[in-house]
């Protein structure tokens, strides 16, 4: 099974064209820009990153965002909890794992004397393995296990493997082996602690260097435990295939909040261009949607902003209230007496062929009765999904937009990440 999976990671790395190196340079600038504005839109993710990144080093890595240096280790580490805490990374849904926030910062932080055509082959071959580690998994696994911190530790690894050595098989054979072995991450949105969930692109990065050194050192195989890592964490374990590349199934938020929200407050925007919808003659909201939007972000009254982004009955009254989703909005509504009042009235529920189309679709139809007349609009692919057509102009609006969030340095890097040129040294660009 590994061998056949590595195949398809030596294939992208090596056979490519110019619509997956410009998706790897979507995925690059996105990731980028989500972690320099993470820490002035989240204060909290600033305190976590710098404990995490080990910082304080008067040389090595600088840490977007937060301006210190670290170890190559401490910086990934700190990078993949600064791009997963404000719930704006990227989903490749097929995987069900947010790639960009595990192996981007492996890429930065252990790629700085790549030219950016290197870099952008392992992010290529990074987000394959993504596509066929998560989904062997798959989503039975995904129901316990939150697969960015569980199966991303073995697209860490390999991305560590990828950067650094390029598509070396026996490199890369050994490090799934090993990751295998050691990963883990279980839910913890279910216990309303969703500001523990950035830990689980921490995690997968310290997890795949702890497997890629390892690998680096001793490339030894560990027969078998790629399956039955699966078979014990509840995984479906069956290698699925796929007519397109890991990268060009890649989406990307354009709301800040959990993925699986996305299709319902677009749903809601629509009924919006149709209807005033008064909030004193709204008599009732319904949310039909598939089990994992219900199990991960169906929490009724949530007291913080990190349980706010996770709770579908919220950002469907905020929506109504305020027509808009945003950081400042999200703060802001916590206190608001009226969203309050709106949310008791949001029913979620159950549709069992949504369930069924889950996660090729992500559908969500909400039905508002505003003064004995009904409103519905059904949404099948959340914005940014590449089933809508390419996402580029409205990444690169979003990265321009996050940059009021950061650093003047942080700005400038961003400026170049988007105008570099293929035999650009990364280096040259984050100094």
């Amino acid at each position: 099974m590994v061998v056949g999976i590595v195949d398809k990671i030596i294939e992208a790395y090596n056979e490519h064209g110019g619509q997956e190196l410009e998706a790897a340079r979507i995925a690059l600038i996105d990731t980028y820009a989500v972690m320099a504005a993470a820490p002035r839109v989240y204060k909290k993710a600033s305190l976590y990153a710098t404990r995490l990144g080990e910082t304080g080093t008067k040389e090595g890595i600088r840490v977007p965002g937060l301006g210190h240096m670290s170890t190559p280790r401490g910086a990934a580490a700190a990078m993949a909890f600064l791009s997963h805490s404000i719930e704006y990374d990227d989903w490749l849904a097929e995987a069900l794992i947010h790639v960009g926030s595990v192996s981007i910062p492996i890429i930065l932080a252990y790629g700085r004397e790549r030219q950016m055509s290197e870099i952008l082959q392992a992010i290529i071959a990074s987000y394959e393995a993504a596509l066929y580690l998560g989904s062997y998994y798959g989503r039975s696994h995904y129901t316990y296990w939150h697969s960015t911190s569980s199966t991303g530790a073995l697209v860490a690894a390999t991305t560590y493997i990828l950067v650094r050595h390029g598509p070396h098989r026996k490199l890369l054979e050994s490090t799934i082996d090993v990751a295998s072995a050691y990963m883990g991450g279980l839910w913890t949105i279910n216990d309303s602690q969703a500001l523990y969930k950035p830990l689980s692109p921490a995690n997968a990065v310290l997890t795949g260097l702890l497997a890629g050194t390892a690998a680096e050192t001793e490339p030894a195989r560990i027969l078998g435990a790629l399956y039955e890592s699966c078979r014990l964490l509840r995984g479906e374990c069956t290698l699925k295939t796929f007519d397109k590349r890991g990268i060009l199934l890649n989406g990307y938020k354009l709301y800040p909040t959990c993925r699986h929200s996305h299709t319902t407050i677009e749903a809601v925007e629509k009924i919006l261009e149709k209807t005033q919808a008064y909030l004193e003659g709204i008599q009732e909201i319904q949310v039909r949607l598939f089990k994992e939007a219900i199990n991960v972000a169906g929490k009724q009254d949530p007291v913080s902003v990190e349980e706010a982004r996770f709770s579908i009955p919220h950002l469907v009254a905020t929506m109504l209230v305020y027509r808009s989703i945003d950081f400042e909005i999200i703060s802001k509504s916590l206190n608001d007496p009226r969203i309050k009042s709106l949310r008791r009235k949001v029913v979620l529920v159950e549709d069992k062929d949504y369930t069924s189309r889950y996660p090729e679709e992500q559908p969500s139809t909400v039905t508002i009765k505003i003064r004995n007349r009904k409103y519905s609009e059904t949404v099948l692919h959340p914005k940014g999904d590449p089933r809508r057509g390419n996402s580029t102009v409205e990444v690169l609006n979003k990265a321009k937009r996050l940059k009021k969030y950061m650093t003047p340095i942080d700005q400038a890097v961003l400026d170049k990440l988007i105008k570099a040129g293929l035999n650009t040294v990364i280096a040259e660009i984050l100094k």
